[in-house]
């Protein structure tokens, strides 16, 4: 996740590298936050929270016997 108006970190940063690891056959998917900086409030909403579980199941769930 990253906010397109960052003034911290450039979001090319981000972009870059989640091109880098799918290109090297690694699973990232890169969400781009509208109208947020660096962290704040619009990274807490429905949508980051339900990507972050997503994520969460998917990759540190432990896997079925």
């Amino acid at each position: 996740m990253h906010g397109d108006k960052d003034a911290t970190v450039p979001i090319s940063q981000s972009e870059t590298f989640a091109l880098a690891l799918q290109s090297a056959g690694i699973d990232a998917t890169m969400m781009k936050i509208e109208d947020a900086g660096h962290g704040g409030a619009r990274f807490s909403g429905a949508e980051p929270f339900e990507r972050i579980e997503q994520f969460f199941g998917k990759h540190l769930r432990p896997k079925s016997p």
